[in-house]
């Protein structure tokens, strides 16, 4: 089991319900006048933490990879400051923003099975495949 691939799945997870949260702010503000929605930016930080690892210390390539302790910030939200084509000056579309709603609650949903397979495999070895 590759642990560094659960600690991503779980910062995902994370990442996924903030870009939730922020998805619901965005329909909340629909109507406010100079609104600029928001967006989280979480994708670029799982793919650059795939190899970002100590090195040295593996003997075999059946053992645990450890972590290198990584200060960035996995996911920021970013204002879009896209030109508005509304007069208010918002630039939340509502049917954008449902879509995306979709497509996150989606891949939410994957990663919450994904990491249930990878649990459910650990519990079997674990009782010796019975």
């Amino acid at each position: 089991m590759d642990f560094s691939n659960i600690r991503n799945m779980h910062t995902a997870l994370n990442a996924y319900n903030l870009r939730n949260e922020t998805i619901n702010k965005n329909l909340a503000n629909v109507n406010t006048p100079n609104y600029k929605r928001e967006v989280v930016s979480f994708e670029e930080y799982l793919d650059k933490s795939k190899n970002n690892y100590i090195t040295g210390f593996k003997t075999n390539n059946k053992h645990i990879d450890i972590p290198s302790n990584n200060p960035s910030v996995p996911y920021t939200i970013k204002r879009d400051m896209s030109v508005s084509t509304r007069e208010d000056g918002n630039n939340v579309n509502a049917d954008v923003e449902a879509a995306n709603q979709v497509k996150n609650t989606v891949n939410y949903n994957a990663v919450i099975q994904r990491i249930s397979s990878n649990f459910q495999t650990l519990k079997t070895a674990i009782k010796g495949g019975s």
